[in-house]
């Protein structure tokens, strides 16, 4: 059937097709995207108790934050959220409407308001830098914790 077209047609149904892989292949995101599925091959699965008690202080965060923060910046991300480490630059994985249902998520768990000074000061969208900022929020509510 595709012989019965000139190929004129053939010509911009490939053209298309090549521009659509050079896309993939060169398409910052996706290649950071790549990159990182890549490495999470290679990682162990880390329970939430484990993040904590591995990678943060008692200074730096509550108990229980980490692991729900990790469970929501990376439930549709289609990696095992059990592998994501705290210093995962996990920026690449949202658009803007995606971050700012994050951010709702977030504050609704959380039970805090993000200021917009607050959400531009995090210079990375890892989970620890998001891990800080709600621990800091909820000691500043509740003294003492």
């Amino acid at each position: 059937m595709l012989a019965e077209h000139s190929p004129w047609v053939m010509g911009v149904f490939a053209f298309f097709g090549l521009a659509f892989i050079a896309a993939w292949l060169l398409d910052p995101a996706a290649r950071r995207w790549r990159r990182f599925k890549r490495q999470l091959k290679s990682r162990p699965a880390v329970s939430d108790e484990s993040l904590f008690t591995i990678h943060f202080t008692s200074e730096e965060a509550l108990p229980q934050v980490p692991g729900v923060v990790r469970r929501l910046m990376g439930q549709d991300s289609g990696v095992p959220v059990d592998q994501l480490l705290p210093d995962d630059d996990l920026g690449f994985l949202w658009e803007d409407l995606e971050a700012i249902i994050l951010q709702e998520q977030l504050e609704a768990e959380f039970s805090v308001r993000f200021t917009e000074e607050e959400l531009q000061s995090l210079n990375a969208c890892t989970i620890r830098q998001v891990t800080r900022l709600i621990t800091r929020k909820l000691r500043e509510s509740s003294p003492g914790t």
